[in-house]
């Protein structure tokens, strides 16, 4: 689907809106450039037309991904290497 910009931001948001309920519906657990998910994934679970739980499987997906890079594994030896943040 493709964005275009256009003066009039209102037709803009609600195509970003309706694009960010089609991806998570579908299945897209990450958006990376367009901002709608942090938009508008509140608003949309607000109002009903989607569910949390498409959101809590998409975290999950993406957590379970990162720790099988070992990303949350090099994230965790920083963190306790530099004894910024306490971890218990």
């Amino acid at each position: 689907m493709g964005f275009y910009w256009r003066n009039d931001s209102s037709r803009l948001y609600k195509r970003f809106k309706s694009a960010a309920k089609s991806a998570i519906t579908a299945g897209c657990d990450m958006d990376m450039m367009s901002s709608a998910y942090i938009l508008n994934l509140k608003s949309l679970v607000d109002k009903n037309q989607i569910k949390i739980n498409l959101i809590d499987d998409a975290v999950k997906r993406i957590l379970y991904l990162k720790y099988d890079l070992g990303l949350l594994r090099i994230l965790l030896s920083i963190v306790v290497k530099t004894e910024k943040i306490k971890i218990f």
